[in-house]
């Protein structure tokens, strides 16, 4: 269990249904309305403390298995982001304010993605010649399925012990950064099932692009109707009148609405990553495939179950669950 991922959802959720209560959200109130500027803003960040514990775990997790420095960096950033000062987005955007905030997560979510390719690509530029087998193992996906990987990308080890080294992954629609790791373990059967599953992503990349303008448009969607319930259930107009006690329960609905909008997005996710199994199913059997993820699963490090925040940004159904999945359909 995602012990940090329940602790902010208690945590946020608490704070924000506190506030329905009139008595506590005139406490709120009048306890903010009675501070200066400075006084406010320390106050505000030390109530949302408790929510920054997970990102001790956080860098335990980095360094226990996921990529550094690039893994510490998004928690940060990420973490960072959730805590950002709405007030400031209320300065600078007046009412607008959602429109503002889910703009820049969207800002936010484009940039980590450009930041991973960029970094990725930076690390693997030694690593580019593609040997003989790789060659023939791309020639022959591209005869059956059709689809073609443009620019191929070698991860080497000497990014450390990290989990990019040891997958393969998409990182543009044609683009592919194959860990060395993985290529080792494997043989060119082996390979060819894993890249086989890369390439029903590329297969599926509409869908993928119809899934983040999903969650695109329901970032908005949600902060609106947090506007919304600023309107119609309490009556604010004007945020500034008030702007730490109003702002701490926009912080607390933003955080608890994310924890929502991750779930969402994370099972689409994960719906891709199963359309990607059964497009390899097409090919080869299923056992075969469960096969191939139990040598990847038992050969190489991996990042193991995650304490941190950053795990809600799991994308990938569990290894076991797939393999028994798949003996099953066999």
């Amino acid at each position: 269990m995602d012990y940090a991922m329940v602790w902010n959802i208690i945590y946020n959720f608490i704070l924000f249904a506190l506030f329905f209560h009139d008595d506590v959200r005139n406490f709120f109130m009048d306890f903010f309305r009675e501070q200066g500027w400075f006084t406010s803003i320390c106050l505000f960040y030390a109530i949302f403390v408790p929510a920054l514990i997970p990102m001790l775990f956080a860098i335990k997790d980095q360094k226990n298995g996921v990529n550094l420095p690039i893994g510490i960096l998004t928690v940060i950033l990420s973490f960072a982001f959730q805590l950002a000062p709405i007030w400031s987005q209320v300065i600078i955007f007046g009412n607008g304010w959602w429109l503002g905030h889910a703009g820049l997560k969207v800002l936010f979510i484009l940039g980590a993605n450009v930041f991973f390719m960029t970094s990725a690509k930076k690390f693997s530029s030694d690593f580019c010649e593609l040997d003989e087998t790789l060659q023939s193992v791309l020639t022959r996906i591209k005869r059956k399925t059709g689809c073609e990987f443009k620019k191929v990308f070698i991860c080497s080890a000497a990014m450390g012990q990290n989990h990019v080294n040891n997958c393969a992954v998409i990182i543009s629609s044609k683009t592919l950064l194959l860990g060395k790791k993985l290529r080792d373990v494997l043989d060119e059967e082996q390979l060819e099932v894993i890249l086989l599953h890369e390439a029903g992503h590329m297969h599926y990349r509409i869908l993928a692009m119809i899934g983040r303008m999903f969650e695109f448009a329901l970032n908005f969607a949600m902060y609106g109707a947090i506007a919304l319930m600023l309107i119609d259930v309490f009556n604010v107009r004007n945020l500034q009148a008030n702007m730490f006690g109003w702002i701490l329960f926009v912080n607390c609905a933003v955080f608890s609405l994310d924890i929502i909008s991750t779930i969402i997005t994370g099972q689409m996710r994960k719906f891709l990553e199963n359309l990607a199994d059964s497009f390899v199913l097409r090919y080869v059997s299923g056992s075969f495939l469960a096969d191939v993820l139990e040598i990847v699963r038992d050969n190489l490090p991996v990042a193991g179950k995650l304490q941190c925040g950053i795990s809600l940004l799991n994308t990938h159904p569990d290894i076991n669950q797939r393999i028994k999945r798949l003996r099953e359909r066999s």
